[in-house]
């Protein structure tokens, strides 16, 4: 067969500009199953993990895929087969018992720079639970301390506490004596150490006996 008449490779085949639509290419194409190779939902992931910069980039990502329907184990599995994955620590973390229970950026975020940098007791993540005749579902709740974290990020609560957050805080303060601290963007990522101050006084003062530690030798944590 002449050169004329030859068949283009897979890899150079150009794809027409369509509205909404990015085109990838890659040499190799792995087998999902039956006779067409495509590229599963999983590898799909990791690929746009591996193309990110910013960790809440990345967060937002997995916690979506995860939430959309992923397998995490899958995602482990493809994530530990790969030579180099950007973010790869990072990912295992979100899909592992470490991770468990992250489900957004800002919480991520509240348990690495607020609860474990400053030694924090971990709270048990995403409590749902019956409050006022309604089910309800908890941030990270402090068990036998009384003390609740809500974590409002812009998607869920664009413009602060809902009417509805107002009720469940006052519920769960009414049938459970319990208090709800509740942080913004503002609060864990621009002052994360004036919140850890802020999250033990609430515990000590419900039976803590613990002491936070200070990340660094300017942590408010020490006065």
């Amino acid at each position: 067969m002449s050169d004329a008449r030859r068949p283009a490779s897979h890899a150079r085949r150009a794809v027409a500009a369509q509205p909404g639509l990015e085109v990838r290419r890659r040499r190799t194409m792995p087998h999902v199953g039956g006779r067409l190779r495509a590229i599963g939902v999983d590898v799909t992931v990791l690929d746009l993990a591996h193309e990110l910069d910013s960790e809440d980039d990345v967060v937002g990502l997995v916690c979506d895929a995860v939430r959309a329907g992923v397998l995490p184990g899958r995602l482990l599995l493809q994530a530990g087969e790969r030579r180099f994955l950007r973010h790869r620590d990072l990912v295992v973390s979100l899909l592992g018992e470490e991770g468990t229970g992250i489900e957004s950026p800002l919480e991520h975020r509240y348990v690495r720079d607020v609860e474990r940098r400053h030694r924090l007791p971990a709270a048990r993540a995403q409590v749902r639970e019956r409050t006022g005749g309604r089910w309800i579902r908890v941030d990270r709740v402090h068990v036998g301390l009384g003390v609740r974290i809500e974590l409002d990020g812009q998607l869920a609560h664009p413009s602060g506490r809902t009417a509805r957050d107002t009720w469940r805080d006052n519920a769960v303060l009414i049938e459970r004596s319990e208090i709800t601290l509740r942080y913004r963007w503002q609060h864990v990522v621009a002052e994360p150490c004036e919140t850890a101050v802020q999250v033990a006084s609430a515990l000590r003062s419900r039976g803590w006996q613990g002491r936070a530690a200070p990340c660094s030798p300017t942590c408010p944590v020490l006065a």
